[in-house]
């Protein structure tokens, strides 16, 4: 997947706001699999039917009109002269309240954090509801901050440019001093940069780092998902194509069916396509049969996010300690006292669900789902 850098991509921006906020709203509101109508009806089974919350006032940080939602000057200052993006799990009550908002995934600027979460718990929503009647529901959303005052065509700068280069030759080269000074010039200042970044940092990774930092890495440099907005569309299948398979080897099984269904929106060669099914089919069977598999953990800054695969889970912790579990499910929420002893089932009336442990950090762990 490693390249050069050689300039400007052209690339179509989609502004919606007139701060440069682009926000794309991921919600997870299908209703479960069950059986038909007409076979439920015949067998008089009551079939469930949940809808998941949908905005209706979505707020955005807007310095420029004076809708500031708790971000301060200095704050606004920063936020116009960059771009990153934050993702959100959080649940909404059933007055359509957003609450209990927490940051799963971002660029790392903590600014930019602060604003999204500010933003969305002055939002609001349409419940979710299970058979017509307002519930507590989870859902997931994206904001991405894109600033207007950039160049039409969004690219790099030529010193990051010169950097990179740099980088990518010592990493290529197993110089890894000369890559590690580089790296580090690798300012970024916009979402073009940072996508590159990405793909440097998972160069880095693959030849001196772990599974997990390459994890980081790729999902860095495909902060889009299912677009290849800012790599070339080579670049963008062949990191997808890694990141599906990482998640694999690491048991991120939720992630990789996620994955799998952005791939299969791509123009794959007929190998690829057919590796992916292969692999989606796989996973269909071990979620539905009795096995148990384990996965390692760590929260560096004292909490870990992961989409639960299966309905039952428990940790074992190898270094510091976990300290509570929440769940965010679609269709409830829950936190309590971690306790190693106590194996915990997720209830198929629940939904999907995301896990998300807090400890010590620096804590390790195992995970066991089954």
């Amino acid at each position: 997947m490693s390249g050069i850098l050689v300039g400007i991509q052209p690339t179509a921006l989609v502004v919606v706001t007139l701060t440069a906020l682009l926000v794309a709203a991921r919600a997870r509101a299908q209703a479960p699999p069950g059986p038909s109508a007409a076979s439920a009806s015949a067998e008089n089974v009551p079939i469930e039917v949940f809808k998941g919350p949908q905005p209706t006032r979505l707020h955005a940080p807007d310095c420029a009109r004076g809708r500031n939602l708790g971000i301060d000057g200095r704050a606004c200052e920063e936020l116009a002269h960059s771009e990153g993006w934050v993702e959100l799990s959080f649940m909404v009550d059933s007055r359509g309240k957003p609450f209990e908002v927490t940051v799963i995934g971002s660029t790392g600027d903590p600014t930019f954090e602060q604003a999204a979460k500010s933003a969305i718990e002055h939002s609001m929503f349409k419940p979710g509801s299970l058979n017509g009647r307002p519930v507590e529901s989870g859902s997931e959303i994206r904001y991405v901050f894109m600033n207007p005052t950039f160049d039409a065509v969004p690219g790099a700068k030529p010193e990051f440019i010169d950097a990179y280069n740099v980088a990518m030759h010592a990493i290529d080269s197993g110089d890894r001093a000369r890559a590690d000074q580089f790296l580090k010039k690798l300012q970024v200042t916009n979402l073009y940069e940072d996508a590159y970044l990405g793909v440097a940092s998972y160069e880095y990774a693959l030849k001196w780092g772990t599974a997990s930092q390459q994890l980081d890495a790729l999902r860095r440099a495909t902060s889009w998902g299912k677009v290849a907005q800012f790599l070339s569309k080579r670049e963008f299948k062949a990191a997808m194509v890694s990141l599906m398979s990482l998640e694999l080897k690491t048991r991120e099984y939720a992630e990789a069916l996620e994955t799998a269904e952005s791939l299969k929106k791509l123009s794959l060669d007929m190998r690829t396509a057919a590796q992916i099914e292969s692999a989606v089919a796989q996973l269909g069977k071990l979620r539905l049969d009795n096995e148990s598999y384990e996965m390692s953990g760590a929260m560096p800054k004292g909490s870990w996010y992961l989409h639960l695969f299966k309905r039952h889970f428990y940790a074992l912790v190898n270094q510091g300690y976990i300290s509570q579990v929440k769940l965010r499910c679609d269709k409830r929420y829950v936190f309590f006292a971690f306790d190693p002893k106590i194996q915990y089932q997720v209830a198929n009336d629940d939904g999907q669900c995301t896990l998300e442990l807090d400890g010590a950090p620096g804590t390790q762990f195992k995970l066991i789902q089954f």
